[in-house]
């Protein structure tokens, strides 16, 4: 059984600090040293290491610290004492023992049983660099201007859970034809079977932008019809989204320096493909133990164990605003859009009968020095 100190200080043995330098500053100085060098703090690094005996101490801790600097296998050899080409072996073999929990640690169920809005969705970019065996407009990212891959992730509304990933796909490729399995002018039946259009269960929704326009039995977006109410909770549903994007990105394998890795065979687009899927999906294995062990969980609702007015806020909200909704209904002329708002109303309606708004467990997330907190949102059952 591994403790957090004593991932702490075998991680900040690996950086050569020796015990005289941690001991004699306080703990805050050694975590920052030890979360800038592997982006996520001993506690997340323990509970991988306790829940997976067959991966080495050192070995863990020099992947994290390949995602966290991206540093070529060259100058890491310097500090870890492994030949270049043993280097490279040992993250991919790391890799592939944490993407084994996949099946366990991201699954697209186990909802609450009265759950109508199941989880948030969105496509995030990640630079790489330009194929020259497969070049075209269809690696073209208008995120950063540059080629790069998309990958479809979900999290779940009540809990913090990542519950659905999927990926890579050419960054030009449309969200909502990642989310279908297929474009639009291809029939429904030849959609592949394995997108998540086809696991959403009837009568329930995923929440996205404006870019999922085009599912309304699927995916509930933001329209003029709403209730402020209603939009300030989708909005909050998609900020919560996009702290998880940030914490990605603060690791500089995802964010940094265009992702530049090939596979054993060369460094064809398939080839590159699986290898930038192999470190995603291991990454996002360690962003759920993140979630559940980090530093920082702590409820807001169980904050020094008073209720802060931010709770007493999220109580009182009233989603389906009664008034908005029966002038809704009873125009004489009614709009698509304004059919579909009523529509979306309802379910929220549904939806507040058993549930009420509480804030759920912030976890500690890597981010970049200067950015802001994400309030995380949940709904979760009385």
């Amino acid at each position: 059984m591994r403790f957090s100190n004593d991932c702490l200080r075998k991680g900040l043995g690996f950086l050569n600090y020796t015990p005289k330098q941690v001991d004699r500053v306080c703990e805050r100085t050694n975590l920052e040293r030890f979360t800038s060098h592997y982006g996520f703090p001993p506690e997340t690094v323990a509970a991988v290491l306790n829940d997976n005996p067959n991966i080495k101490e050192k070995e863990l801790f020099m992947t994290f610290y390949w995602w966290k600097l991206y540093e070529p296998e060259h100058v890491m050899e310097s500090r870890w004492k492994w030949h270049p080409e043993t280097i490279r072996d040992i993250l991919y073999k790391v890799c592939e023992q944490l993407r084994k929990r996949k099946s366990d640690k991201i699954v697209f169920g186990y909802f609450e049983a009265l759950q109508v809005f199941l989880a948030s969705i969105d496509c995030v970019h990640f630079e790489w660099e330009e194929c020259r065996t497969d070049p075209g407009g269809h690696w073209y990212s208008h995120k950063h201007n540059g080629p790069g891959v998309s990958y479809e992730v979900c999290v779940d509304t009540v809990k913090d859970r990542i519950v659905w990933i999927n990926g890579p796909f050419a960054a030009a490729t449309h969200d909502i034809t990642i989310f279908r399995g297929g474009k639009k002018k291809v029939s429904e039946d030849k959609w592949s079977k394995s997108s998540l259009f086809h696991r959403i269960p009837e009568g329930c929704r995923v929440v996205g932008d404006s870019g999922y326009v085009g599912e309304p039995d699927k995916v509930s977006t933001t329209l003029s019809g709403h209730s402020p109410k209603t939009k300030e909770l989708f909005a909050r549903f998609k900020s919560r989204q996009e702290t998880l994007f940030r914490a990605y990105k603060a690791l500089n394998i995802m964010g940094g320096p265009a992702f530049r890795h090939k596979g054993k065979q060369g460094g064809g687009a398939q080839e590159r493909l699986a290898v930038h899927k192999l470190v995603f999906e291991a990454i996002t294995i360690v962003m759920q133990y993140n979630m559940e062990n980090g530093r920082e969980r702590q409820s807001l609702i169980e904050l020094d164990g008073k209720v802060p007015v931010f709770k007493r806020e999220i109580e009182s909200l009233e989603l389906c605003d009664n008034k908005r909704q029966e002038q809704i209904m009873h125009q004489s002329t009614v709009t698509s859009a304004d059919t579909s708002s009523s529509l979306i109303e309802d379910k929220v309606q549904e939806h507040i009968t058993e549930f009420t708004l509480k804030g759920a467990s912030r976890p500690h997330m890597p981010r970049r020095r200067g950015s802001s907190k994400s309030t995380i949102i949940a709904m979760a059952t009385v």
